[in-house]
């Protein structure tokens, strides 16, 4: 028996999910690369993590 996701929605959610990660990533990535920066300076850049620092 295939696997099944338990509903519509929840399947759509997920893949809208892994989309939206993959797709920011990629950029983050290509930017990183063009702007001759690291990707992962890109993930914990001030204006990303400060409003979340408390």
């Amino acid at each position: 028996m295939p696997a099944t996701p338990r509903s519509r929605t929840l399947a759509g959610l997920w893949y809208s999910m892994a989309m939206a990660a993959t797709l920011a990533f990629s950029f983050l990535i290509l930017a990183g690369q063009f702007l001759d920066y690291a990707w992962w300076r890109w993930i914990f850049h001030p204006a990303l993590t400060l409003p979340w620092a408390g």
